[in-house]
């Protein structure tokens, strides 16, 4: 079984694929059938960093399951492109006794690896993701198109177990020249070592898997609700989750917008699935750095036939004051490809004196502060919020971190419609 978020993302992506199977391949590595201690993260990032190579040149797409399958879909990769990959990580698990057996010949399916040429098995891969998303274990299938049972997970046995036989313990080898941080270390300062570590981590990380979701929505005075657009993003706290086991970690706010800006270029080179139901719109949280980076042209290529107009891609405000130059560049540029754009981050206080038309952003995103409303609103403040959303048009703008009924209480009372928050919709996966 796996996240339905992930396999609804994998689904939805192979749907968008039925008229342009020309070229590509799928394949499905079986990695939840491993011995226990292969799966663990260290080699999760080592499997990562073997498939790179086919994503960077073959605009690949990886889905990572939870329990840590892997869906490899390429394009215009040859069967032996992918094979000799599949050896090379094979040597990466050459103490799976699960393995040993196992031959790796072209094209051929086996225990480990299912082979999905879409041209000639795109309804039977549909199928095994359909069972995937009812809560069912993939199937395998044979080259012959036969569904074949599922071997059992390799039994460690344990010395002294009275057939002579003896446990080994597995030799842990170092993957990647990264030195995680102490388990033991609960609060953690972003430094510039512990910047470049998480850097080299990400590095052979499936990025795809951080994504999240946040719906948003237009909510009346009555307290009707209708989305408008899906937003996409990877929060920072989740990088931190993931490789820091859990560590709290004190911020650095420079080092953060470089970590942003690292995120950005692997978010579009991951081209994410940015289809949803109903025709709504879709947000993307980039960087001006990413836009103006390698990443962007063949991301703009994977859309395919998606209408341009109903992507948005975000920035952030820190982004446009940091580099000013570099942010309009950006901006121009999206605009250009048949984009449209926002700016986030924008603390509604300001609005009584930041001029939003020299942002070029279709749409703004206000935050409501965290404080208490005694502390920073006052009547003088509220009107000149008023006169600043009149005058730029308040259907441009978004009341983000929307926690409270009092934030959506305060945004409708000054004319604002559009909200983002856990209050109007929780963050997915």
């Amino acid at each position: 079984m796996s996240r339905p978020g992930i396999v609804q993302d994998l689904k939805e992506y192979l749907a968008s694929l039925k008229q342009h199977r020309s070229g590509r391949i799928a394949v499905h590595l079986r990695i939840s059938g491993l011995e226990r201690h292969l799966k663990q993260q260290s080699y999760r990032i080592a499997a990562a960093a073997h498939l790179k190579p086919l994503i960077d040149k073959y605009s690949a797409r990886t889905f990572t399951l939870e329990n840590g399958d892997i869906f490899l879909i390429t394009n215009g990769a040859s069967i032996a492109n992918i094979n000799n990959t599949l050896w090379n990580l094979r040597d990466e698990y050459k103490e799976s006794s699960f393995l040993q057996s196992v031959q790796f010949e072209p094209g051929q399916d086996n225990v480990f690896v299912g082979w999905y040429p879409l041209e000639d098995r795109y309804d039977l891969l549909m199928e095994v993701v359909g069972a995937l998303a009812r809560g069912e274990a993939a199937p395998q299938v044979s080259s012959a198109g036969n569904t074949v049972s599922t071997p059992a997970a390799p039994r460690s046995v344990q010395s002294g177990s009275g057939d002579g036989s003896f446990s080994r313990r597995p030799k842990m080898i170092k993957l990647l020249p990264i030195d995680p941080p102490s388990k033991d270390e609960k609060t953690l300062t972003l430094d510039p070592n512990l910047f470049m570590t998480i850097s080299k981590a990400l590095h052979g990380v499936d990025v795809a898997g951080m994504i999240r979701k946040q719906t948003v929505a237009v909510r009346t005075p009555k307290g009707d609700q209708a989305p408008v657009m899906v937003h996409r993003f990877i929060p920072i706290d989740t990088v931190f989750e993931q490789l820091l086991d859990g560590a709290k970690l004190i911020p650095n706010r420079w080092l953060v917008g470089y970590l942003r800006d690292y995120l950005s270029d692997r978010i579009l080179s991951s081209q994410p699935n940015l289809y949803n139901d109903g025709s709504l719109a879709s947000s993307l949280s980039v960087t001006s750095g990413a836009i103006l980076g390698k990443a962007f042209e063949p991301f703009c290529r994977s859309l395919g036939n998606q209408s341009r107009s109903t992507v948005i891609l975000q920035f952030d405000i820190r982004d446009a004051i940091s580099s000013p130059s570099q942010y309009l560049e950006a901006v121009a540029l999206a605009t250009e490809q048949g984009f449209r754009t926002s700016i986030a981050g924008i603390d509604v206080v300001s609005l009584h004196w930041l001029a939003q038309a020299d942002l070029n952003a279709n749409f703004i995103k206000i935050e409501f502060p965290k404080a208490p409303m005694a502390n920073w609103l006052t009547k003088e403040i509220e009107t000149s919020i008023k006169r600043s959303l009149d005058h730029n048009g308040v259907a441009r703008f978004i009341l983000d971190c929307c926690d409270t009924e009092e934030s959506v209480q305060f945004a409708q009372r000054v004319g604002i419609n559009l909200f983002q928050g856990n209050v109007i919709s929780p963050v997915t996966i």
